[in-house]
């Protein structure tokens, strides 16, 4: 079953719902050949239990939902449902934030490490995300959990705490397919953008210096792994000269531009257009410093989605920073996208992914129902991997 799913791949649905749009990008992301034995093995099962046991290909840590900052167009404001996910622990001066303990927004240390056992177990890769990443109250710990053990992982981060916990961060980026991603949206308007009202010149001093430690205290041959990306919004893209400059003097050889997306919808929003152009024009400015436009991953065409479960949450583990399974990022926070506590399952995550209820909640979860207003950029290639599913009877083993 598992050989027969695989050689599938290289034609389209039969079924006439098929969507008729296909994104070469998409396809390439998404019918790799780990997904393709992924969705083969599930397919081969002979019952729900087998199927449940069939790892993802890849995790999404949220080990935080509280940040210092308050940033104007942040895509994560709230879940699906308007209960608020992040931003729940705002500081009065961010430049010298305090984490709180907080159960709904910081996950348990606990949770963490038995996500890198997991992880370890089925070598796999985990992208950390947040609210933001280093505002969780053991981040040096979970840093050293992933260094110790030698999982890679995809931190995202907006680079305002970085001098403090550069030398964990080293550690855990020395780790080879590992990166740390900072998000550096404007250069005179940065401080505004984050929603703090005095100057922008010691948050930006705050996030260089932060930079430079990291980049310095890493082995030569994984400098590479620390970049920047840069929202398209316009105030941005005037400055992005200044920011290609400053970020390459601290040791930044990769910026990525990426379109400004809707908070709730997700969609694209125009500016990214102009921000290829800028982008060609510094290429050849700055020879030393990659400078792309992620096309490859933000500016896919979108759609509504019209199946009924959603292929990507038997792909992607989605841990909640409130302890929960949930089925996608677009959706976490929300009641209706849980799957499982780690806390039913002693904050195993082998055991809570390898159960029939996460499965099952995974398979009642309506992406045609919950999905109606948002915009999302892999559906085409979801659908396609849908119908695939059906033709193998997925829902009935």
């Amino acid at each position: 079953m598992t050989v027969a799913l695989i050689n599938s791949l290289g034609s389209k649905p039969t079924s006439t719902e098929s969507p008729t749009e296909y994104s070469c990008s998409q396809m390439r992301r998404l019918l790799n050949r780990r997904n393709a034995v992924t969705l083969g093995a599930i397919a081969g099962a002979r019952n729900l239990r087998e199927a449940a046991k069939v790892p993802p290909t890849y995790i999404t840590l949220d080990i935080t939902w509280a940040c210092p900052l308050s940033c104007r167009d942040c895509v994560d404001r709230t879940s699906r449902d308007g209960q608020p996910v992040i931003r729940t622990q705002r500081c009065v001066d961010p430049l010298h934030p305090v984490s709180k303990t907080d159960r709904h927004t910081q996950l348990p240390i606990e949770a963490v490490r038995s996500t890198v056992e997991f992880a370890k177990a089925h070598g796999l890769l985990v992208q950390m995300m947040g609210g933001e990443t280093l505002f969780h109250p053991a981040i040096d710990e979970v840093l050293d959990c992933f260094a110790s053990n030698r999982v890679p992982c995809e931190i995202v981060s907006n680079g305002l705490l970085v001098e403090a916990h550069a030398e964990p961060l080293v550690k855990a980026i020395t780790t080879e397919r590992s990166t740390f991603r900072v998000s550096f949206n404007g250069w005179h308007s940065l401080g505004e953008r984050m929603g703090y009202p005095g100057s922008s010149e010691p948050i930006r001093t705050q996030i260089l210096r932060g930079l430079d430690a990291l980049v310095g205290g890493l082995p030569e041959h994984r400098r590479g792994s620390v970049f920047v990306t840069i929202v398209a919004f316009p105030d941005a893209l005037r400055d992005l000269g200044e920011i290609v400059s400053h970020v390459a003097k601290a040791g930044v050889r990769q910026v990525a531009i990426i379109p400004q997306r809707h908070p709730i919808e997700k969609t694209s929003i125009g500016g990214h257009e102009q921000g290829r152009q800028v982008v060609h024009n510094l290429q050849k400015q700055h020879s030393g410093v990659l400078i792309t436009c992620a096309d490859d991953v933000y500016s896919m065409p979108t759609a509504k989605p019209t199946f009924s479960f959603c292929p990507a949450a038997l792909l992607k583990m989605i841990v909640g920073a409130d302890g929960y399974l949930y089925t996608c990022t677009d959706h976490r926070g929300s009641e209706y996208a849980r799957l499982v506590h780690l806390s039913d399952y002693d904050w195993n995550l082998e055991q809570a992914w390898n159960s029939e209820e996460r499965l099952r909640n995974a398979f009642s979860f309506s992406p045609e129902f919950r999905c109606c207003d948002l915009d999302c950029k892999r559906v085409n290639a979801l659908s396609w991997l849908y119908y695939l599913l059906q033709d193998y009877h997925i829902e009935t083993f």
